[in-house]
């Protein structure tokens, strides 16, 4: 038993046909070449669809560490990346401390985040393809973060 929508607000009806014929939602039989014409945009979305699901899992593996990534311990990384013994200044070393006690303190922590902060809210987009400075109007975005590093960073 087949059921045709007569309506796409209707419910289906029971209709009684031979097992060869196919009713399209029209109520009409479909012949043999015109059934096989449907299956052909339902195989392509079929083979569409299997594409993407495989290169969603060839993406998620390579993103969360499938096979194509190779991990190596801490002393395989030593050899193949050897590192240098960090470097202590032989002169001025008081000073480096110094600075050093500076950087650490909270006080200059919230103040660098502030002048950061500062930095991040002046707009500065750039575009592929600008045109010479002075000439293109785009550019005259950099002003104002001009002004702000000059106000912030007075000695520099």
């Amino acid at each position: 038993m087949h059921y045709v929508r007569a309506h796409p607000f209707s419910f289906p009806k029971p209709t009684t046909m031979d097992s060869k014929d196919t009713l399209h939602l029209s109520g009409t039989p479909l012949s043999s070449s015109r059934q096989r014409k449907l299956w052909v945009p339902r195989l392509l979305r079929l083979v569409t669809l299997a594409a993407v699901i495989s290169l969603l899992h060839c993406f998620k593996k390579a993103q969360f560490g499938g096979s194509s990534f190779t991990t190596v311990s801490q002393k395989e990384a030593a050899k193949l990346c050897p590192q240098t013994d960090p470097l202590w200044p032989s002169s001025h070393s008081e000073l480096y401390s110094q600075i050093g006690s500076l950087l650490e303190t909270e006080d200059y922590k919230l103040r660098a985040a502030e002048w950061l902060g500062g930095a991040v809210r002046e707009p500065t987009e750039s575009y592929d393809g600008m045109g010479a400075i002075g000439e293109d109007p785009r550019w005259e975005t950099f002003g104002p973060f001009h002004q702000y590093l000059e106000k912030v960073y007075p000695l520099m």
